[in-house]
This record gives structure tokens, C-alpha cells and sequence, in this order.
């Protein structure tokens, strides 16, 4: 039995969190696809976690989500879950 896990991550700023979070995860390889979403993050903060966590290889997108509310970026994780 196999399972695609998608790993939505809503974050603003906070990259010393948000970086050791996908790197952990990068090390278990325990998902399909991870999917960040910027809800309005610093230049500074949007750098470091590009240079930090964007792959050549795929696997991870950041996405500009800074004009919605947390409960809309969940929602939209159901969406694509679903």
C-alpha cells in the first residue's frame, strides 16, 4: 500500500524555523511534495528560504499567499489534498 502526502506549510517569516522544518522532513523523504506558503514574509526572510530549501530536483514550491487568512491557506491544502 502506497500514500502521497503533501506537506502544506503556511509560514511569515520565522525562516529559522521554517528551513530546519523542511530540512527534517527532506531527511525522513516522508512526503510527495512539499508546498510553502508566504503569507507575506520579508525580502530577507523570501531569500533565505529560497537559497535554503529550493531544490533542482523538485519537490518543494513557495508560493505568494499574502493576501489570505490561515483558515483560507488550510482550505486550499484540502483542495489539492483532495
Amino acid at each position: 500500500m502506497s500514500f502521497s502526502t503533501i506537506v502544506l506549510i503556511p509560514y511569515k517569516d520565522k525562516h529559522e524555523l521554517t528551513i530546519p522544518l523542511v530540512q527534517k522532513l527532506r531527511d525522513q523523504y516522508a512526503y510527495e511534495y512539499i508546498l510553502l506558503l508566504d503569507n507575506g514574509s520579508s525580502e530577507e526572510t523570501q531569500l533565505a528560504i529560497e537559497d535554503a530549501v529550493l531544490d533542482p530536483f523538485g519537490g518543494v514550491s513557495i508560493l505568494d499567499y499574502s493576501d489570505m487568512n490561515l483558515h483560507q491557506m488550510w482550505n486550499y491544502g484540502l483542495d489539492i489534498a483532495e
